[in-house]
């Protein structure tokens, strides 16, 4: 009868000291993986984040080609003008500023970016600034953002 006592109790140490090292381990990697320091599958879809005046409803970064593709809309009362906008702090080429946007209105941009993607290549918190002037106003403002995503 003592003999069982131990081995059950052997049996329930072993499950306890393993449990709870696989739970412990488990949740190790749970918090790393949502914190995205432990993030391998990264989306395919590009995302925009930090925008709030000039937002950045879709995006594509051609690699092979080296040129963004932005669809941008107006969110302000007041019609902007765009002046100039950076990728990766590099002014996007090709492209004859200034763009109007009015209120509500969205307008398609496709400059040269001066940044070396190969076609699948991922890309995670590029800088992106949009230089603006409201109306006919002569203040410039800066709309910054993230962008992170896949080239295409």
């Amino acid at each position: 009868m003592e003999s069982d006592t131990k081995k059950a109790q052997s049996a329930i140490e072993y499950i306890m000291v393993y449990g709870w090292t696989i739970l412990l381990v488990l949740i190790i990697i749970s918090v790393l993986f949502f914190s995205g320091m432990l993030n391998f599958i990264l989306s395919s879809e590009n995302t925009a984040t930090g925008f709030s005046i000039i937002e950045v409803d879709k995006f594509e970064v051609l690699g092979e080609d080296q040129e963004l593709i932005l669809v941008l809309s107006n969110t302000a009362d007041l019609t902007l003008q765009i002046q100039n906008i950076q990728f990766n702090n590099e002014n996007l080429g090709n492209i004859a500023y200034p763009y109007s946007i009015s209120p509500g209105e969205q307008v398609v941009i496709k400059g040269d970016i001066n940044y070396s993607l190969n076609e699948g290549d991922s890309f995670k918190n590029i800088p992106l600034k949009i230089y603006y002037v409201v109306s006919e106003g002569t203040a410039v403002h800066i709309e910054t953002g993230m962008l992170s995503g896949k080239a295409v």
